[in-house]
């Protein structure tokens, strides 16, 4: 596997880290988050499109159907279910995307907006109720794909962290990585890198893995 060793030349004071991770471990003990579900031309792409989003918790890659999705986690007193579908459309180019909802008002909500758009994209969105068992969470690694490069793959990581973090690492934003870690869990990026480097494999992986849970 390739491994990405983060720089950590500029990294910020340990009080501005414990800042910028209060909130993503206040995320994981709240559990607090509502669903949205688009399809995407890839999971990665699907993955770090919302990434940086205000309101959004986390996200995960899975099957609808045959369709490569994207399951998105907000926090409604955030950002709105009609929000994150403008989001969704938002750069899309036309290219064809799925847009699902659970229920009535969301239905509704989604018709609303197709309406407002040019004829061409209203062309290229399909809208459809989804049934949460047809979702298909995935098992085989192409979820994160961008963290699971790079050493942070083996570091206990909240869903929001995650989703950051994947996003960061797509841009090559390395330093902005480390300033979403704390003071702890830069410590475990830095051992967790020195063994790989050392060839150590007994490592385990905990993307996708509840941070209480991978403690």
């Amino acid at each position: 596997s390739r491994v990405g060793k983060l720089h950590v030349g500029s990294i910020a004071t340990t009080d501005q880290r414990k800042q910028s991770v209060s909130g993503f471990i206040g995320e994981a003990r709240t559990g607090v988050g509502s669903q949205a579900t688009f399809s995407a031309p890839s999971f990665w792409a699907g993955e770090t499109k919302f990434a940086d989003t205000a309101g959004v918790i986390g996200t995960k890659a899975g099957w609808v159907g045959d369709q490569e999705v994207v399951q998105v986690s907000y926090d409604p007193n955030t950002i709105s279910f009609s929000e994150l579908v403008k989001t969704a459309i938002e750069d899309n180019n036309n290219i064809p995307i799925s847009i699902f909802y659970e229920n009535d008002a969301e239905q509704e909500a989604v018709q609303d907006i197709v309406l407002d758009q040019p004829q061409e994209t209203r062309k290229a969105i399909h809208t459809k109720r989804l049934d949460q068992n047809e979702f298909l969470h995935m098992a085989d690694g192409d979820a994160k794909h961008f963290l699971r490069t790079t050493t942070l793959r083996f570091v206990p990581l909240t869903a929001l962290q995650s989703t950051k973090i994947n996003r960061c690492i797509a841009q090559g934003r390395m330093d902005d990585v480390i300033e979403l870690l704390s003071p702890t869990q830069l410590v475990l990026y830095r051992a967790f890198t020195d063994l790989w480097m050392n060839r150590c494999n007994s490592m385990t992986e905990t993307v996708e893995v509840s941070i209480m849970e991978a403690w």
